[in-house]
């Protein structure tokens, strides 16, 4: 008796998880290939709204749900790009996006990375040329002569102590 209702349970819940995506395909065969386009560039625009880290395609939280829903209807009734950013930001703030957009100061998160490699590779540059001393050739390498005066006397040292 257990067996058979195991069995039953199994095959209830591979049906419901078999039926789950069949309304989702429903509802995005009505899109035509742009709005398709659209929609799935946005499910990657934004992350989940309960802040889990995810996408709005990876993320099954409920919110997330009805945010996909919410931006498909926007895009049936043929809202911009930016009109759906611009709604869904107003809505959660900014930090809902994928990434950060390129204005303002969040133009600093795009370009405070590329200067920080610069000044660094900059650094470490001037520090190595530091270190490595000069070369050979150069006129700080070269040999002075003695004045005549000190030879003698440097010569009496020499010998002393070899």
């Amino acid at each position: 008796m257990k067996a058979k209702s195991g069995r039953l349970a199994l095959v209830l819940i591979l049906a419901w998880l078999l039926m789950a995506p069949v309304g989702v395909l429903a509802q995005n065969d009505e899109l035509t290939a742009e709005q398709q386009s659209l929609y799935n560039e946005m499910m990657k625009a934004f992350v989940a709204p309960d802040f889990c880290g995810k996408s709005l395609v990876e993320c099954p939280a409920p919110i997330t749900v009805e945010m996909r829903e919410g931006i498909l209807e926007q895009v049936k009734s043929g809202a911009t790009k930016e009109e759906i950013i611009a709604y869904w930001t107003g809505v959660y703030g900014e930090r809902i996006l994928a990434a950060p957009p390129k204005s303002g100061f969040f133009l600093s998160a795009w370009v405070l990375p590329v200067v920080g490699i610069i000044a660094g590779v900059g650094i470490l540059a001037v520090a190595m040329k530091g270190r490595m001393g000069t070369p050979h050739g150069s006129a700080k390498g070269k040999k002075q002569a003695i004045p005549g005066e000190y030879e003698e006397e440097l010569q009496q040292e020499i010998i002393k102590h070899l």
